[in-house]
């Protein structure tokens, strides 16, 4: 018989490969919408649609899962709650990649500078993220990804 651990750390795994990979293909899904979005009534007015209505299935799922209390709430740093305005400046950059040059070169456009300023973030511990230090195969693989991203605006 197996060790459960080992069995445990794999159903993670994979919970975190599948959930990343769902991420990805709703992203792609949401991109095409919110360029939708944009063409019809504007980057702004696209934006706030993706927020109210975000914001109002969030307040549905929280009340049926009961949490976090406001005592909880408060113990969040206010800094954090700044990632609502990060949140307008992606949502309002994909609205405007993706009406003008499609869906795939868009998504890399925003793909590679994510994980270039993840792989910052992460070499700095910014924001309380874990140091990871930079490596020579990682800066190979952001190479590839602005090679690729190159290749795609082509």
């Amino acid at each position: 018989m197996s060790d459960p651990s080992v069995r445990l750390l794999t159903v993670s795994a994979a919970a975190v490969v599948l959930f990343g990979l769902l991420g990805g293909v709703v992203a792609a899904v949401q991109s095409q919408m919110m360029g939708q979005f944009e063409q019809r009534v504007g980057m702004m007015a696209g934006t706030a649609a993706n927020f109210i209505v975000g914001a109002v299935v969030m307040v549905v799922i929280l009340l049926a899962i009961r949490g976090p209390t406001l005592a909880e709430w408060g113990e969040v740093p206010p800094y954090l709650f700044l990632a609502g305005v990060t949140g307008i400046v992606i949502i309002s950059s994909i609205a405007f990649t993706v009406s003008r040059v499609g869906v795939l070169a868009g998504s890399m456009l925003l793909v590679t500078a994510q994980l270039t300023g993840g792989t910052i973030i992460d070499h700095f511990g910014w924001f309380g993220a874990s140091v990871r230090e930079v490596s020579l195969t990682k800066l190979l693989g952001i190479m590839f990804l602005i090679l690729g991203a190159r290749l795609v605006l082509r």
